[in-house]
């Protein structure tokens, strides 16, 4: 994989390895892959599954850039998507010989928040000893966006809690691959009787039982070892309201139509001032640590887009897709809001 600047320093087969899972995130693409670039992983890893909105051939001209290395997900039936794509990544020799590996989704972007922002800078954080980093959520909310207009979601969306919030644990791993060959989107699974050492972004040791827990998604350990500290995950669950309200189209969400019992608009995990949206919505205090960042991802995104013009196409493109499923599926509401026609889903 070749160099994503002049200043992004040497390729190397034991650099950290990003890797996603990606379905219709063609509006938001390029600025993740720009932004972890510019942070300094060495290589990323993308698999898309089903796409309707062209993220797959958005994919495809970064893969032919060598910028990311991109797979379209054959997932067999009855499979979860995401652990079988780390599945996959943990069985390859190449991704097993990385120093670290963090899985994350497109809504989510490593926010290191000591030394210059770079990846460099939180791993000399990291005590040598550790296999899991614990990286915590952060949530943005969605700047009362109502329709999603071009722009940078990093620039839009500054929003968030003032300090951890114990009823919001989720966190993210950035973990040694070669410790491990399976793995959820959250956390990677250990092999009962091994010796695994969790810390969390400020080095402090964990409690490590759910590491050996195949179903198990959420650490369980105290609210004073939830840490931002020296790095967390940004995640921006909402962005604008038609972007949010139409995650329920795609497909993907297993709880949607969960309990027929409830009006078919609660059924819903995505709805407005629903369980999630309250969840994820951070408020009470502004945050831009992350912006630093700006001037290089930008940079990175002119110029893949001057390198392949197919990209711009295919992003005018995807913000036709989304005005006409806005037309289709959300109605708007006398106050200028959306909601969501339940009857078209």
């Amino acid at each position: 994989m070749r160099r994503s600047s002049p200043d992004a320093g040497p390729d190397s087969d034991t650099a950290p390895v990003l890797v996603s899972c990606a379905k219709d995130e063609a509006l938001f693409l390029l600025e993740w892959v720009a932004y972890h670039h510019a942070i300094g992983f060495g290589a990323i890893i993308l698999c898309t599954n089903d796409c309707s909105d062209g993220t797959d051939a958005i994919a495809d001209a970064l893969h032919r850039l060598g910028v990311i290395e991109h797979h379209r997900n054959a997932v067999p039936p009855g499979a979860h998507t995401q652990e079988h794509a780390i599945a996959h990544v943990l069985a390859r020799e190449d991704v097993r010989a990385r120093n670290w590996m963090l899985f994350i989704d497109i809504d989510e972007f490593l926010n290191v928040t000591t030394g210059d922002g770079h990846l460099d800078d939180f791993l000399a954080t990291v005590p040598s000893e550790a296999d899991v980093v614990a990286l915590r959520w952060r949530s943005y909310g969605d700047g009362s966006e109502t329709e999603w207009m071009p722009g940078l979601v990093l620039e839009k969306y500054t929003s968030t809690q003032p300090a951890p919030l114990d009823r919001l644990r989720n966190h993210k791993s950035l973990y040694r691959p070669w410790r491990f060959a399976a793995g959820n989107e959250h956390m990677p699974k250990a092999v009962p009787g091994t010796q695994v050492v969790l810390v969390n972004s400020a080095g402090a040791p964990m409690r490590t039982d759910a590491l050996f827990d195949p179903e198990q998604r959420r650490f369980r350990n105290r609210p004073r070892l939830c840490s931002w500290e020296n790095a967390c995950i940004n995640h921006y669950a909402l962005k604008s309201r038609d972007v949010f309200l139409l995650k329920n189209v795609r497909g993907a969400n297993s709880q949607a139509r969960r309990d027929a019992t409830k009006p078919p608009e609660r059924r819903l995990k995505y709805r407005i001032n629903g369980p999630f949206w309250r969840r994820n919505r951070g408020t009470g205090a502004e945050d831009r640590t992350i912006q630093r960042l700006l001037p290089a991802t930008r940079a990175l995104m002119a110029q893949w887009r001057a390198e392949a013009p197919e990209i711009v196409a295919l992003e005018a493109e995807a913000m036709d897709r989304l005005a006409a499923r806005r037309q289709i599926y959300l109605r708007r509401l006398d106050s200028g809001d959306y909601r969501l026609r339940t009857d078209a889903l």
